[in-house]
């Protein structure tokens, strides 16, 4: 939900942190989440809250953090070192990977249509559709 640093190559506090005390790196390999409480072994319950609260969040709050005012409301634009969610659809919420912002990819319009992001694994050019930012941090 946050970098952990100012260094822009610095890990993040996620959920996952909560959860398990450190970040997620495996895929779930089972859907508990319809299985029956009285079926699932005290390891299995645990799973099931972690793969209900991502069902959660990615459904609830990470929708907020994506305006859908875009034609009526001036957003904020997106800004160099900006930390982001790269979506990605076909992937569990868990295995969408956090990044930072390192490049903007202005349109004929002056406005950023695509930016590079630069992540554990890799620097990748994705559209800003597709980019959901972390809401801003305040240090003190």
């Amino acid at each position: 939900l946050c970098p952990l640093g100012d260094s822009p190559d610095s890990t993040y506090l996620s959920p996952g942190h909560f959860l398990v005390g450190g970040p997620l790196l495996s895929s779930l390999e089972y859907d508990l989440t319809q299985e029956p409480d009285n079926h699932l072994s005290r390891w299995q319950h645990v799973q099931q809250a972690v793969q209900l609260f991502w069902n959660r969040w990615s459904a609830n709050y990470l929708h907020t953090l994506m305006e859908r005012q875009k034609w009526t409301t001036p957003q904020p634009p997106f800004k160099v070192g900006d930390v982001v969610i790269m979506l990605r659809h076909k992937f569990r919420p868990m295995d969408w990977p956090l990044g930072r912002i390192i490049e903007l990819h202005m349109g004929s319009d002056g406005i950023a249509r695509s930016a590079t992001v630069k992540t554990p694994h890799g620097v990748f050019k994705r559209p800003t559709a597709k980019l959901s930012p972390l809401p801003p941090q305040e240090f003190e």
